[in-house]
This record gives C-alpha cells, sequence and structure tokens, in this order.
C-alpha cells in the first residue's frame, strides 16, 4: 500500500490519510514522503503500519549518524537533518496548543537551538552483570543493548561508556535480584556523579550543586540560556518555585521573598544549598497552595510529564498572580493547563521551545502568561 505522508504528529509517527479517509500511523518518517507500507494494527478510527519502502525520500533525510540506532531505544529522530527535527517539534507544539488547549494561534517565538551532538549530561544507563557489560535498553525491548559509545552524551558521559569499570562497579553495588540493573549518572565537565555523589556545576555566574539521583537539566549547552530567560520574565516582589527541584530557577531570582516547593527531600536539601536566600516548603504542591496567603507576583511551574496537580490552576488564580512562567517536557499536558490558565483569565503571551532533546522527539518548551499589568 503507498500513502504520502501528510505530517508527524505528536510521538513521532507520520500521518497518512488514503483515499478512504481512514488515518494511518507510520513510523520514521517526513512530511511529503511516498512510502509502502503494510498494515499492522487496525482500530476504531485509525491504523498502524509498518514501513516496507521509502520511494520518495524527504530533501530533509539523512542518514542516521549511530551505528545502534534502530536497536537502541534512544534517538529515533536521527534521519531528519537538525533543522527539521527543529521544524516538525515547533509544527507539533503549535497543534497540541490548538487541539488540546483550545488556542488556535499562539506567539511561537525562535527556537533557542544548542548543539546537536554531545548535548546531554544526564542519563540512565543499564548494565548485564552476568556479561558485565553497559549500554541501553533496546527499543520495545527489556533487552540490553551493548554500547560503547554515545554520540548525544556530553565527553565527559560517555567516557563510562568507553571505559564502563566505574559502572560495573556500581551496578554491583546497587544489585538487588535482576542481573540487569540500572545506573544513573549526572555530568558536569569536571566531575561524575554516581550513586548519588554530590557535584558541583557551574550555571551563568553561580555553581549549583545536585547528584545522579535527584532531577537535573539534562541539556548542558541550553540550560543557562533557559535559566536566563525564566529569570528575564519575572516580575514583581513575591516569587513561587513550585516543582523547584533544586532550586535550579530560585538560584537566580532577584525577588524580596523567594519560596521554593519540592516535594523530594532529596531534591529539597540541593535547594537549600543552592538558593539559601528562598525560604522552602516540603509537601503536595497543591498543599501549600491551600495554605499560602498574600499575594504571588511570579509563579515559576516546571512540573512533571503530567502537568499540574489537580486544581493548581484556580489556587493560582487566588493569589493574585500577574505572571506564570511554565516550563515543560510535554507540550500535551502544557497545552491542557494554558488553555485552563486563559479560561481562567490570563493571557498567553508566549511560547518558546529550548532544543533541549536533538535526536529524539522529546521537546522543551517555556510558556510565558500575564494577567492585568505584568511589566
Amino acid at each position: 500500500m503507498r500513502v504520502r505522508i501528510e505530517k508527524v504528529i505528536q510521538g513521532g509517527e507520520g500521518l497518512a490519510v488514503p483515499k478512504d479517509g481512514r488515518r494511518v500511523f507510520v513510523p520514521a518518517v517526513l512530511p511529503g514522503e511516498l512510502v509502502e507500507i503494510e498494515l499492522v494494527e487496525s482500530k476504531s478510527g485509525f491504523s498502524r503500519a509498518e514501513l516496507l519502502e521509502i520511494l520518495e525520500p524527504s530533501p530533509a533525510r539523512i542518514k542516521e549518524r549511530c551505528p545502534y540506532w534502530g536497536v537502541c531505544g534512544g534517538c529515533d529522530f536521527q534521519y531528519a537533518i537538525h533543522a527539521e527535527q527543529i521544524r516538525i517539534k515547533e509544527g507539533i507544539i503549535r497543534e497540541n496548543f490548538a487541539r488540546i488547549g483550545k488556542i488556535d494561534e499562539i506567539n511561537l517565538l525562535p527556537t533557542e537551538v544548542g548543539k546537536p551532538w554531545e548535548y546531554r549530561c544526564r542519563s540512565r544507563f543499564h548494565v548485564d552483570l552476568r556479561s558485565r557489560k553497559a549500554g541501553f535498553l533496546g527499543r520495545n525491548s527489556n533487552e540490553l543493548v551493548p554500547i560503547d559509545s554515545c554520540p548525544v552524551l556530553t565527553p565527559k558521559l560517555d567516557s563510562l561508556l568507553k571505559e564502563p569499570d566505574l559502572l560495573i562497579e556500581s551496578a554491583y553495588r546497587l544489585q538487588q535480584r535482576n542481573h540487569l540493573v540500572e545506573v544513573g549518572a549526572l555530568a558536569s565537565r569536571e566531575q561524575i556523579s554516581l550513586l548519588g555523589r554530590e557535584i558541583a556545576l557551574p550555571v551563568l555566574d553561580r555553581t549549583l550543586y545536585a547528584s545522579s539521583e535527584v532531577f537535573f537539566q539534562s541539556n548542558e549547552v541550553l540550560l543557562e540560556p533557559l535559566v536566563s530567560y525564566v529569570q528575564a520574565h519575572v516580575v514583581g516582589d513575591t516569587v513561587i518555585d513550585l516543582y523547584s527541584g533544586v532550586g535550579t530557577f530560585s538560584a537566580f531570582v532577584e525577588a524580596k521573598r523567594v519560596i521554593a516547593v519540592e516535594r523530594s527531600k532529596r531534591c529539597l536539601a540541593f535547594a537549600k544549598k543552592n538558593a539559601p536566600h528562598s525560604d522552602f516548603y516540603t509537601g503536595n504542591v497543591a498543599n501549600l497552595a491551600s495554605v499560602q496567603k498574600g499575594r504571588i507576583d511570579t509563579v515559576i511551574v516546571d512540573p512533571p510529564r503530567v502537568g499540574f496537580d489537580r486544581n493548581l490552576h484556580e489556587k493560582i488564580v487566588g493569589w493574585g498572580t500577574r505572571r506564570i512562567i511554565y516550563v515543560s517536557c510535554n507540550s500535551v499536558t502544557l497545552a491542557r493547563d494554558v488553555g485552563t490558565l486563559v479560561d481562567l483569565g490570563f493571557t498567553l503571551d508566549s511560547v518558546k521551545q529550548f532544543d533541549f532533546y536533538p535526536q529524539t522527539f522529546h521537546h522543551e518548551a517555556v510558556a510565558i502568561l500575564s494577567k492585568g499589568d505584568a511589566d
């Protein structure tokens, strides 16, 4: 069966609509390509297909750089030039805001672009203690793909694959019942954190502290532009940083009062070191929203992929907030939450993508919302 790919959608599959009008999702394709496919799954309203042959390739298609592409579970977008990856992700962001947030037109600013390779400073490796090999899990598999180098990792982090003794040693110390052990790692340009070891990470004019056991932004190149962007949009005297993690944003906010909210005690311990000028709250974000009294001028939010806690939108309205800076790694929940905030009276000023995850379909975006006089 031959189909023409109309666009790439959320999750990375291509969309084709044959003459019968049924939507068909095809992996590893680009807009405009004519492809030969075989239907492998049919459900109400759509089908999924296996890609058999690319008959008319896109000019943006290239040879995958990594020899493990298609076998390793990561980096599923290497077959497109970097500029095309960015363009497709921008289209996905626009579509999510229109379809999910019910906002047809957004002010999507130019994407902040870093390095397409050697950018990732945090990763979760896997080690097979039987074979004493390290790598990543296979695509749609729980089996290890032994890997001796990964082109998206920073050179410091990639050194763990080239000489995996430290990973293997860490895996033995973490060993439970399974021979296949996950080992988290975080790297600065000089240090590596394994097994929760604290390391120092220079960011702008400060030094932040974190470890492999807590969340830290994974793009070494774009972290500073992201922090600067958030910092530049803060208004007012009182700022609350919800889902603050290790205090990556709180550390740089200059306001009379900064409140950092984080339920993870490990993260909060680092936040107290990174942002000592802040007030801290340990617990559920929604619970804090219920007890916090007084005006909050700016709300910074960087939630997990699932987005806002339930009813948080209404709590923010109750604070008399003038500015919301919403950082998200999932434009589906970002669009959903922003749509609700717009319904509650906020104005969506802009959305900006930060190209945090080249060679994958994941993307980071920041939405700026205002209410009343936010300047």
